[in-house]
């Protein structure tokens, strides 16, 4: 895909806290992980812990197949809560990694297919997240 955002999450972390989005998009529903850990590890370790979660309304984004924006609309009351709950400072520092594989292997059309619904699903999910304030990783 061609639709990333150039980013620098790994860029020199302050001894704040270091966040992390994960969007788990199932086959029936979709649900967002914040993660936060020390920046400052001890030994290249530190301990991971939720900070925040956010289910979003409606089915899993395999649903949204047809609906030009729709996967990438679903997503945004999930990201704006994101936008709060993480501090403004820290957004373009904070990956967002998608995983999808549950509910998009509900689709026939594979990768193969550019305007096959799995393609169309994921650029409206890319679109979205690089209009976000957050350093989108990879978009599956």
């Amino acid at each position: 895909m061609t639709l990333k955002k150039r980013c620098h999450c790994k860029a020199k972390q302050s001894a704040e806290q270091t966040y992390g989005i994960v969007l788990d998009a199932g086959s029936s529903h979709t649900a967002m992980y914040i993660y936060k850990w020390p920046a400052d590890k001890q030994n290249g370790t530190g301990v991971v812990t939720q900070h925040s979660e956010c289910h979003v309304d409606g089915g899993g984004i395999s649903s949204y197949a047809g609906i030009q924006g729709g996967a990438g609309q679903s997503l945004e009351v999930c990201l704006n809560q994101a936008m709060k709950d993480i501090p403004k400072a820290r957004h373009h520092l904070t990956p967002v990694h998608l995983g999808a594989t549950a509910g998009m292997r509900l689709l026939e059309e594979g990768l193969s297919h550019p305007a096959g619904p799995i393609n169309v699903i994921l650029s409206d999910i890319t679109i979205t997240l690089n209009h976000s304030t957050f350093c989108h990783i990879s978009p599956y």
